[in-house]
């Protein structure tokens, strides 16, 4: 046997050699040179078939290769192909464990799989055999951006810029960061410039389109104009779209309508409080439900809710080209889109019209800015009938809120806290990013005018230094001492937080929705400020359409003033607590039922439109 293996090939320990040719493994070490120059062009496909001949053939000669090994994890890694991909790289790992690519390709495998502590661990070992490889740093950024530990996410993204200024990727990593860490002015010039660099980037600008609806400082119109932009990238994209009047549907109302729901967040996810109850509950008789999703990955609430309709179309693995011929061949009436320009989006896919009637509803508080999106959901809070609407779709008004609420598992409430501790206790739990500076600035003046009062903060990313040290900055710069701010994060108990809070005060301009609904279901009153555009007037709607329309302002001074006033009334604070749960389940926001059969009069008003048009 030759003396001298080429670098792709090793001799294993306690294994009788076999004589090779030194023509054969030159041969060998040609053809992995041929893989890597098909891995350069991008052609996986043949990249994986000369790696697996290298395998095949140095198990014959009895050698190993961690190289090939690696190598072929990493082309199957890049085809999506992840579970063979960590089975091959765990084997070069056994063979070689100091080997850097391995420890860097099965962290983007594990990361991919939401692994997250598996991909963070491959990472550090990464770097510890070399501390400057920035993919290494910026896999680790992202794993820790998916984890929400932003602040260690920004430090990872700037090591990688530090080492590599026009790393595109750490740019991108760093403006989403700062968009969760509720820093719009940092965020949205960073979208700005990443644009610059890719400028036919759709999905960097629905990025951006997120970042500017926590910016109070933005007009509407501006807002407008970038979804506008959006949606222009989005039909420059896909191409010309389906017609309306291409499908062949049958044009009748008076039938079983097909809806298909299309959402990532099938799952234990804040949008199932409000969409689960509406598809498992529409009338069988006249809706066949289909669920879209291009998220894999299940827990109970998926399989309760896959039980439950008719059919389940899982388009995780499929080009939207591929997922559109799927959806059309299924004869789908309409497609309700449950997430817009949310983290997890399929816009591209609905620009190319699946179906006759598509819209959006829920997932996402503004226009999508795709031509093919018909309609949005709104009720007349949200978009009042003689007010310019900023969205590309047409309003669908409901008669009563535009969303419903299910409390399921929430605590029982518990006594007034001003009882037992002698003064308010004002609170939010809403995501920090919604937090802004003038809104830090009102509930400063609110603590101020109401004597010994407090705030608690309550919500996951607190306990990050760069979320807290920004929260208690702006209110200590207002003249609040510590001791008067309480931010934590928020643990499994979460909702029992709001059994030590009196008063819940909203964010702005971007409302909650899911906290307002858990705030008064669990006895807490909510005082909002009603804004010019959706994400602003979601708490009006909300409180407008539970009886307690009184708490709603309609500027940063009555806000701040109806906030005192309702500390003054302690009476109605008890009293609330005592009543809520009477009174809530009648209202439109948590009466399921009213609203299950408001929306579905609503599909069929729009799809007998579409059957009176044509084309």
């Amino acid at each position: 046997m030759s003396r001298t293996l080429p670098a792709v090939l090793k001799q294993p320990k306690h294994v009788r050699p076999l004589t090779v040719e030194p023509r054969t493994l030159q041969m060998l070490e040609s053809r992995f040179q041929e893989g890597k120059a098909f891995e350069r062009e991008k052609n996986f496909a043949d990249a994986e078939k000369i790696y697996r001949e290298i395998l095949a053939r140095a198990e014959q000669l009895r050698l190993t290769t961690a190289s090939a090994s690696v190598a072929l994890g990493y082309v199957l890694l890049m085809q999506g192909k992840l579970e063979p991909a960590e089975t091959y790289l765990l084997r070069a790992k056994r063979l070689d464990p100091n080997l850097l690519e391995v420890h860097i390709n099965l962290g983007a495998v594990y990361r991919m799989q939401e692994k997250w502590k598996e991909s963070e661990k491959c990472c550090r070992r990464a770097l510890e055999i070399d501390p400057k490889d920035t993919r290494a740093r910026l896999n680790l950024g992202f794993v820790q951006e998916k984890i929400q530990e932003y602040g260690q996410a920004v430090q990872s993204f700037l090591l990688v810029l530090s080492l590599d200024p026009d790393n595109i990727d750490a740019r991108k990593g760093l403006a989403s960061c700062y968009v969760a860490l509720g820093d719009t002015e940092v965020c949205i010039p960073l979208y700005r410039k990443v644009l610059e660099m890719e400028p036919e980037s759709w999905q960097l600008r629905s990025g951006m389109l997120f970042a500017m609806q926590y910016d109070p400082a933005i007009p509407n119109e501006k807002v407008l104009e970038e979804h506008l932009e959006f949606g222009r990238q989005v039909r420059a994209h896909v191409g010309p779209a389906k017609g309306r009047h291409e499908f062949s549907n049958p044009r009748s109302s008076n039938r079983k309508l097909k809806i298909g729901y299309l959402s990532a967040d099938f799952r234990g996810h804040v949008v199932m409080k409000f969409v689960e109850d509406v598809i498992t509950s529409h009338d069988r008789e006249r809706f066949e439900v289909f669920c879209i999703t291009p998220h894999p990955r299940e827990d109970e609430t998926t399989r309760r809710i896959r039980e439950k309709v008719d059919h389940w179309r899982d388009i995780s693995t499929m080009e939207d080209a591929e997922a559109a011929e799927l959806l059309r061949s299924d004869g789908l009436d309409i497609v309700v889109d449950l997430m817009g320009n949310s983290s997890v989006q399929k816009l591209p896919l609905l620009g190319r019209r699946v179906a006759p009637v598509q819209m959006s509803w829920c997932g996402y508080s503004g226009t999508t800015g795709v031509d093919t999106l018909d309609y949005i959901v709104v009720d007349d809070i949200i978009a009042p009938p003689r007010e310019r609407a900023f969205f590309v779709e047409e309003p669908l008004r409901l008669p009563n809120s535009y969303v419903c609420f299910n409390p399921r598992e929430c605590p029982d409430i518990g006594p007034l806290p001003f009882d037992r501790n002698g003064y308010i206790t004002f609170g939010c739990m809403n995501n920090p990013s919604k937090i802004n500076k003038y809104v830090l600035a009102w509930w400063a003046e609110i603590l101020k005018a109401v004597k010994y009062s407090r705030i608690v903060m309550r919500y996951h990313l607190l306990g990050d230094p760069l979320v807290d040290e920004r929260l208690a900055r702006v209110l200590r710069t207002a003249g609040i001492p510590p001791e008067r701010f309480d931010m934590k994060a928020g643990g499994r108990d979460f909702l029992s937080a709001y059994n030590d809070v009196d008063i819940a005060l909203d964010s702005f301009p971007y409302n909650g929705t899911t906290t307002t609904c858990e705030a008064l279901w669990m006895g807490v009153p909510v005082v909002t400020l009603r804004g010019d555009r959706f994400v602003a007037r979601v708490g009006a709607s909300l409180l407008a359409n539970t009886g307690m329309g009184d708490l709603v302002a309609e500027n940063p001074r009555e806000y701040i003033e109806k906030a005192v006033a309702l500390a003054e009334d302690t009476d109605r604070l008890a009293r609330f607590r005592e009543q809520a749960r009477e009174i809530l389940p009648a209202t439109p926001v948590y009466d399921s039922r009213k609203f299950v059969k408001e929306l579905e009069e609503s599909y069929v008003r729009v799809f007998e439109r579409w059957c009176e048009e044509r084309g």
